[in-house]
């Protein structure tokens, strides 16, 4: 699926530039039982993080899920070349 690669893609070139943490904003269908509308979904849907090893992230208020990851410490990220974004 693109969007896992995708997702995948920007999490790890966000730790090997130093991120340690990754917070994601994915849109919740108001039906569960039907499949969002692309154009609405493009943050991605919460099955996406949590298939992603994302966390939900606990909130006071519950207006839109949190997902969150959190990079090991001691796990060296694939090396990134910093010239190019």
């Amino acid at each position: 699926m693109v969007a896992s690669q995708l997702l995948e893609a920007a999490t790890q070139r966000a730790f090997a530039l130093g991120a340690k943490e990754i917070e994601g904003y994915p849109a919740v269908p108001y039906d569960p039982e039907k499949p969002m509308p692309a154009a609405f979904a493009w943050t991605g849907v919460p099955a996406l993080f949590q298939s992603a090893g994302y966390k939900r992230r606990a909130r006071p208020v519950q207006t839109q899920p949190v997902f969150l990851k959190t990079r090991l410490a001691g796990i060296r990220m694939e090396s990134v070349d910093r010239g190019r974004g």
